[in-house]
């Protein structure tokens, strides 16, 4: 779930022609930076770099950082925290060169370090990796085995598995011992290195003064690619291809921006752009794969890709829609949670006819914050950034008894929806049904996003449980997440629990009239797998190319070559 970005400038001396791409124009849109003086000190990859770093934040706060090349050299930069704060006009004048590859973090495997930061470099090859790999004990070992014997030793530094990316490509690359390598050569070498990974894998990267990048055979994480005039663009989202095409006057627009396909590797030099599928058809002949398919995640629709992308709203709002059959008639408002929830309280509203009042907003302190609450690395952390983030300003007359729809994109570890019932009534509103855009997620993702058994709400409890759950905050109880989970497993009833919870001084409600238990007043229902699939199918996409897995108890579509990770993993 990190974002990975690459940019190769195809010819210096055309970028600010009249009519052509104006990537200085593009990068004057960002705050403190001047696009013209980048340009002209060479740095034009490096700005553009900066600009798509900045657009994919939301894949990735913990760290960011990226690699430019220039007279066969190779320059990096990399710091924790977002793009913005990393980066100055400065420090981009100071990375010269025409390509570079760039990775905004979300830590996964390997904890928020330093020392985990990425693009890693090993020789002349440098990575971007979005994704788990899956056996990456097994390869690790093989590598470390593997330089002994050539080096003497190896220089492994990190936890992470995307540092064993670039290191694979350097043993393939050091087997083929030929100087100078055309792109189809350097294919065939990404190839057998990728190959030897099971797991997920959106890449961006460079090899030999070529830029490059890989998709997984499954085609598990998003990778899009773009040439605008002189300039070829990987990101990981489509949206800051789009913006890019907007913010530089370039005229040709959406049929410029492609999907990197699964399995696919394109390279690209001063010379040219090729591409394969040689490493998909590698992939399924070494594990004898017959039946090719593709799995994408279903989770990157509903939660992680940025809501400004007119797809996924379009998306949202269709699930939204399909949401709307289960509403009460009589409610007053749709509130969406800010912003995850937004277009899916759009599809409610419009199918509905009900209004939508943003009775929750984004605080002051939080609006110019990128990073998203799921992301923190401590449930402290979380709690801090939710009580920051939202906020409840709206006239008391909005609150005060009505009937609303919550609408939300997931519920995971149950944190953000717990605040917000909570506050709304203490608010005053006296009825909610929460609306949530995507299945409970009920297990581990072995692919790329980060939560753990123990913190899923819906892992510990079923669908019945998960709804007396939050009824029970509805109705003012404020036991932690624990007790509150033990007393629901025991079969204790609403009302029971309300009253324990005054007869213990944990109810937060103090007026005796908004605790008393009564049928209808709060509801939550998640979207059905099958619903859910239908708002794939009426969205234009394929149910059948997506992964569900975390959605899924004892899911049994995990491909046979990596069934015994994920057992490891389990």
């Amino acid at each position: 779930m990190c974002g990975v970005c690459g940019a190769y400038i195809l010819d210096h001396d055309t970028l600010n022609h009249e009519g052509k791409l104006d990537i200085a124009g593009a990068l004057n849109t960002l705050k403190g930076i001047d696009g013209e003086r980048l340009v002209d000190k060479g740095a034009t990859a490096a700005g553009v770099l900066y600009y798509f770093l900045t657009g994919l934040v939301n894949r990735g706060p913990d760290s960011t950082g990226m690699v430019i090349g220039h007279d066969n050299d190779l320059k990096i930069h990399k710091r924790m925290g977002i793009a913005k704060k990393a980066y100055t006009q400065k420090i981009l004048e100071n990375m010269v060169g025409d390509f570079g590859t760039g990775h905004d973090r979300y830590a996964t495997i390997g904890l928020p370090r330093k020392q985990n930061i990425q693009p890693f470099i090993d020789l002349d090859v440098a990575v971007s990796h979005n994704g788990n790999l899956t056996n990456q004990k097994e390869q690790r070992d093989m590598i470390i085995k593997e330089e002994k014997r050539i080096y003497g030793g190896s220089d492994l530094t990190s936890a992470t598995d995307s540092e064993l990316i670039p290191h694979k490509i350097s043993l393939e690359k050091f087997t083929n011992r030929a100087e100078s390598k055309s792109l189809k050569e350097l294919d065939d070498i990404i190839s057998n290195a990728l190959v030897e990974f099971r797991g997920a894998y959106s890449i961006t990267g460079m090899i030999d003064e070529s830029i490059f990048a890989a998709r997984d055979p499954y085609g598990r994480w998003p990778l899009f690619w773009a040439v605008l005039d002189n300039l070829v663009l990987f990101s990981s989202e489509r949206q800051p291809i789009m913006n890019f095409i907007r913010d530089s006057n370039y005229q040709l627009g959406v049929s410029s921006v492609k999907k990197v396909q699964p399995g696919e590797i394109i390279l690209v030099n001063e010379d040219n752009i090729y591409s394969s599928l040689l490493l998909m058809e590698k992939y399924f002949s070494k594990y004898n794969i017959k039946i090719r398919k593709i799995e994408e995640c279903s989770f990157d629709y509903s939660y992680i890709r940025s809501h400004k992308d007119e797809n996924i709203q379009d998306f949202r709002k269709i699930v939204g829609g399909i949401l709307s059959d289960s509403l009460p008639k009589d409610l007053d408002y749709i509130v969406p949670v800010p912003n995850s929830g937004m277009y899916y309280g759009v599809g409610l509203s419009e199918k509905s006819g009900i209004e939508i009042k943003e009775l929750i907003g984004i605080s002051e302190k939080y609006k110019n914050n990128p990073t998203r609450t799921f992301q923190k690395s401590s449930i402290k952390e979380r709690q801090k950034a939710i009580k920051k983030k939202y906020a409840f300003n709206q006239d008391d007359e909005y609150y005060h008894g009505k009937k609303i729809a919550l609408t939300d994109d997931t519920i995971v570890r149950n944190l953000t929806m717990f605040h917000n019932i909570k506050k709304l009534r203490l608010k005053g509103v006296s009825e909610i049904h929460a609306r949530i855009g995507t299945p409970a997620v009920v297990t581990p993702c072995f692919y790329g996003v980060h939560h753990l058994k123990e913190e899923m709400i819906a892992y510990r409890l079923d669908k019945m449980e998960v709804e007396k759950y939050f009824e029970s905050i509805f109705y003012g109880v404020d036991y932690k997440s624990e007790a509150l989970i033990s007393k629901i497993k025991k079969g204790k009833s609403i009302r029971k629990i309300v009253e324990e919870s005054v007869k213990d001084r944990r109810n937060y409600l103090k007026d005796k009239k908004m605790r008393e238990v009564k049928d209808g007043q709060f509801s939550l229902e998640y979207i059905s797998h099958m619903l859910y699939r239908k708002a794939f199918t009426d969205s234009g996409l394929n149910p059948d190319t997506k992964c569900y897995a975390c959605q899924i108890h004892n899911y049994q579509g995990y491909r046979k070559e990596v069934l015994p990770d994920i057992r490891r993993a389990e």
